[in-house]
């Protein structure tokens, strides 16, 4: 049965920043739980709704979905501990993962897809113990992993998209036009962002670094993400065209950690860098490639930032020692 909550908005502190393309004051708000101390956002659609994640009063992680000042409970498969909800299509659909207990007692993850307060269970690829969920598109395309490979739920059903020549792949984002990303790893035993498009996995390679993760792609065909150096340094970066761009060393140096989580169509695009030495913290990239601290509640250690939509609202998590609380910037 759903659980549903009043949503209480608690105003946090005000963020301010300023350019050409995005000129707004962004608040921070701390969304409700389901009962429990922990919560995490993760995307966000145009109409505004949130995914995420919240502990219940018994301490378990479930799937959660905020629209209309409230806070859904979408469940968990029988026997399950754990379920997490990554992304939400603007036909609401939500797609994510939950761990369910087979008869003979083996806990293992399956995708589920949340639809008009239906949950449905999609298989994993055959042989395969385990399979995530990670995004889906308004056609209700589906991506994510199962067996250690990338793959593409189409009518419900899945299909590996292979890998670089390494043994191990998964999918992270699709755009409305079909095309995947994700990261791959390569004969060489390193990961390689990839775009998937037209029955090819393509390398998008690592700009000198290490390795390098894709994380989301928008409709205008902008993919981002986060290279990886060689001494563990990561940095965020953009590829469009063709081309791939370093978009975190400009504004944090060459000893700033930072990525790209999400990207909207309007070309904004959001994670976390460390703008102060040892603290992370969300970030806002503007079209124009300046970086933007949204910084966090009072007294937070952490902060990131998951999902954006087009009109620059924001969604992710502050955290202090004890706790992380689901939040949207706006």
């Amino acid at each position: 049965m759903m659980n549903i909550l009043k949503c209480a908005l608690v105003l946090g502190s005000l963020n301010v920043f300023a350019n050409a393309a995005a000129a707004q004051a962004k608040q921070i708000y701390v969304l409700p739980t389901l009962g429990g101390t922990q919560s995490m956002a993760r995307d966000i659609n145009e109409a505004g709704v949130i995914c995420g994640d919240s502990a219940n009063a018994q301490g378990e992680s479930h799937a959660a979905l905020w629209m209309n000042g409230e806070v859904i409970d979408l469940g968990i498969f029988p026997g399950g501990f754990y379920s997490s909800a990554r992304a939400i299509s603007n036909r609401g659909q939500v797609i994510g993962t939950s761990q369910l207990k087979t008869p003979e007692g083996e806990l293992l993850s399956r995708p589920f897809l949340w639809d008009q307060g239906t949950i449905y269970q999609l298989p994993a690829l055959p042989g395969a113990d385990n399979a995530s969920g990670d995004d889906i598109n308004d056609n209700e395309v589906i991506v994510g992993t199962s067996g250690g490979l990338a793959v593409v739920w189409e009518n419900r059903q899945p299909r590996s998209l292979g890998t670089l020549g390494g043994k191990y792949s998964y999918a992270s984002a699709i755009s409305s036009r079909n095309w995947i990303v994700g990261s791959s790893m390569t004969a060489d035993y390193t990961w390689h962002a990839f775009l998937y498009r037209d029955g090819q996995m393509i390398d998008l390679g690592t700009l000198g670094g290490h390795s390098s993760y894709a994380n989301d792609v928008n409709d205008r065909g902008q993919i981002t993400g986060t290279i990886e150096m060689s001494d563990g340094r990561s940095r965020a970066f953009i590829w469009e065209d063709g081309t791939m761009r370093d978009v975190g060393v400009a504004h944090f140096g060459d000893a700033g950690q930072n990525g790209i989580q999400a990207v909207s169509s309007s070309g904004l695009a959001v994670g976390s860098g460390r703008f102060t030495p040892g603290l992370e913290s969300a970030a806002i990239w503007s079209a124009d490639g300046s970086v933007y601290d949204l910084g966090g509640l009072p007294g937070a250690v952490r902060s990131q930032a998951f999902g954006i939509n087009n009109k620059g609202v924001v969604v992710g998590f502050s955290a202090t020692d004890a706790e992380f609380q689901a939040v949207i910037w706006k």
